[in-house]
């Protein structure tokens, strides 16, 4: 089996990449150098040449705060490029996993939510990813499609890893307490 594993050099991707040699498949780690989803003209001609069995889709605009300024650069790497690989798996008998993320739900929510909550996103990053993963629905029904929240891991920037320097580097901290989330550890994720 052929696993493709787009995003590879994020949090996540990183943390799957990490354990890959514990499972006897064939992996392919790809990121922005060497599968670029904004090139939407060539996802279909990558996806032939690689000719994946399973393609966990961890690629994206995470920049929630760029997302705001650059919609349609948000909007080309969350919903059509995910329409498209969602589309190639259908017709490819492909499986597809595709990570989300639970900003696709509205901001005020401070209890466990079950999968089919009604979405309400915010923002733009929000309303990319919830028209990703409504494509990735409609064209490949047969997707799994994960919605994470506040990820973090040893990999990238996030929440954690700037609260584990602050705390090293300053004595008192002040951060912000109008936001609720559930943190996901990427490497339980990639577990998973």
């Amino acid at each position: 089996m052929k696993i493709l594993v787009t995003g590879g050099n994020g949090q996540l991707g990183s943390e799957i990449n990490k354990i890959s040699s514990n499972y006897n498949y064939n992996w392919v780690f790809t990121g922005q150098d060497n599968f670029d989803l904004s090139d939407l003209k060539n996802i279909n001609v990558t996806l032939d040449t690689i000719n994946p069995n399973l393609i966990i889709n961890c690629a994206a605009f995470t920049s929630v705060d760029n997302a705001e300024d650059d919609f349609e650069h948000a909007d080309i790497l969350n919903h059509e490029s995910v329409k498209l690989i969602a589309k190639w798996c259908n017709y490819n008998n492909c499986r597809l996993i595709h990570i989300s993320t639970d900003y696709v739900y509205d901001e005020k929510l401070e209890i466990p939510i079950h999968e089919d909550a009604p979405t309400n996103p915010i923002n733009n990053y929000g309303k990319t990813k919830l028209l990703g993963d409504i494509a990735c629905s409609i064209m490949n029904p047969d997707s799994i499609i994960i919605r994470t929240s506040w990820l973090y891991s040893s990999f990238g920037n996030n929440f954690v890893k700037k609260m584990i320097n602050l705390m090293q580097q300053k004595k008192k901290i002040s951060v912000i307490n109008d936001q609720i989330g559930s943190p996901t550890y990427a490497a339980d994720l990639a577990q998973v």
